[in-house]
């Protein structure tokens, strides 16, 4: 202040000179303050959403998504050797941490990540999996609403069943320990890191954040940390506080950041198999029977619903046939659809006996096959078995259709019969009425008396005619007189 006064007394227009300085001050306060806030914006911006992988690549920054301090795995540290960081071990094993068969080579642990992360077929069917559960990747029930479910919760160390679920039961993979390491995160997972392919990697990447923030969806809870802690999901060393500060590293994490199938929540594993033959064209996503009588008993529902239906149309057909006679046109529907049933019923039967026994032979088969596949006189055993089997299959249809046939021919052959019958039986009835009419009476002109001669006798002849004429006889036995 004292330099400023004695400048303003030298000066002799210090009055004016002040008062521009002020305003100049005061116009550069008003063009930093705007700047001020789009910088305070963008930072804040910043802090709620994670930077890409490429936006961290391109800042020289680390895909890790937590810190140092909250690291719960502290068994791998990052030393510079020579210039260049190396990754080491505190065990007396350099062992990958959870894995003590792996050693830390980079090649090593970037396939035990691939085997123990990646879900190639659930990205394959990610386009349609709004057919199997809801479009939403927050749609993770956590733990104790597992347990309020009635859901048993299963280990699975498949990344494929991780989240799936099917009646009483919830696939859950645990997390592995090294994943909860920040030197092995930033030392196999740093997408700045380029000695291996950016987009394998990137793919990676994106798997392993969408497995460990599915993790911060089932833990919202003390109490699902705790069922967390009992069904070994989780280190038993982590505490509450620590783990929850640790997995809400992961919360901000987008969907444009995680692999396509982490982008769902729970998947449904009865729905999975039903769409893998048209999705995956594999049999099944993930065999979920394995008895036969466990596989059986999946088609007897819908077998007995079917039956009881038929059952009570040919049940209606039959009081329509027994009280309307006159009914012809009724007559041939029930008549074939009765036939009808008795196709579908032989055919159904047929084909699912036919499936069953072909499978058992394929599995046997096929197991045998891949026990010894270095023998190479099992490859025309394998073509032989297996034209066999399509041919076994061609004679067997073959068989049903005969046999259909055959059904066909003797319903047919049947109705002939009974048109017959009826007529012979129309015709036997005109011939005992004028039977019966010739023997009541006697010719006068004739004088003829008609005696009958009963079946066992030689019966006399009865009546005279009044011209005394002789009597004749007739014999009911040979119709004849």
């Amino acid at each position: 202040m004292a330099g400023a006064e004695c400048f303003l007394r030298r000066d002799g227009g210090g009055a004016l000179r002040r008062v521009a300085l002020e305003n100049s001050f005061s116009s550069m306060q008003g063009e930093i303050a705007p700047r001020k806030q789009r910088v305070s914006r963008s930072l804040a911006t910043t802090r709620r959403r994670p930077l890409s992988a490429m936006q961290m690549k391109s800042m020289g920054l680390a895909t890790v998504p937590f810190s140092h301090e909250t690291e719960l795995c502290s068994e791998l540290q990052l030393q510079e050797v020579e210039g260049q960081k190396q990754i080491t071990s505190t065990s007396k094993l350099l062992r990958l941490p959870g894995h003590p068969r792996i050693s830390l080579a980079e090649l090593d642990v970037r396939d035990v990540l691939e085997r123990e992360m990646m879900t190639p077929d659930l990205n394959r069917m990610a386009p349609h999996l709004w057919l199997v559960a809801k479009p939403s990747s927050d749609h993770c029930n956590p733990l104790h609403e597992q347990v309020v479910r009635g859901r048993n919760i299963v280990i699975t160390e498949n990344p494929e069943l991780h989240l799936c679920w099917i009646d009483s039961k919830v696939f859950i993979k645990p997390i592995p320990r090294c994943l909860l390491s920040w030197a092995f995160w930033r030392h196999y997972l740093d997408d700045s890191n380029a000695n291996s392919d950016p987009k394998a990697k990137a793919k990676l990447i994106e798997a392993v954040l969408g497995y460990m923030r599915s993790y911060n969806f089932l833990v919202r809870h003390e109490s699902d940390y705790r069922i967390a802690v009992k069904e070994h999901l989780i280190p038993v060393t982590a505490t509450y506080e620590d783990f929850m500060i640790f997995i809400s590293s992961f919360a901000e994490i987008q969907d444009s950041q995680v692999s396509p199938r982490y982008r769902f929540g729970e998947l449904r594993l009865r729905r999975l198999n039903l769409w893998s033959p048209l999705l995956l064209k594999k049999t099944y996503f993930h065999k979920i029977v394995w008895q036969y009588g466990d596989y059986l008993a999946q088609y007897y529902a819908p077998y007995l619903f079917f039956f009881g239906i038929f059952s009570v149309v040919l049940s209606a057909m039959q009081v329509g046939v027994g009280a309307k006679k006159d009914w012809q046109s009724f007559y041939g529907v029930s008549a074939w659809f009765s036939v009808a049933t008795l196709i579908v019923n032989q055919h159904s039967t047929s084909v699912e006996l036919v499936e069953k026994v072909s499978e058992s032979i394929a599995n046997l088969l096929y197991s045998f096959i891949q026990r010894a596949a270095r023998q190479p006189l099992l490859l025309g055993a394998k073509v032989a078995i297996t034209t066999s089997l399509a041919s076994f299959s061609g004679a067997l249809d073959t068989d049903i259709t005969s046999r259909a046939a055959v059904i066909h021919d003797n319903a047919a052959a049947l109705a002939s019969q009974e048109a017959e019958l009826r007529k012979r039986t129309g015709a036997l009835a005109g011939e005992n009425a004028r039977a019966e009419q010739a023997g009541g009476c006697a010719e006068l002109d004739g004088g003829v008396g008609v005696g009958f001669v009963g079946a066992g006798g030689d019966g006399a002849a009865g009546g005279r005619g009044l011209d005394g004429g002789n009597a004749g006889k007739f014999n009911i036995e040979d119709q004849r007189y």
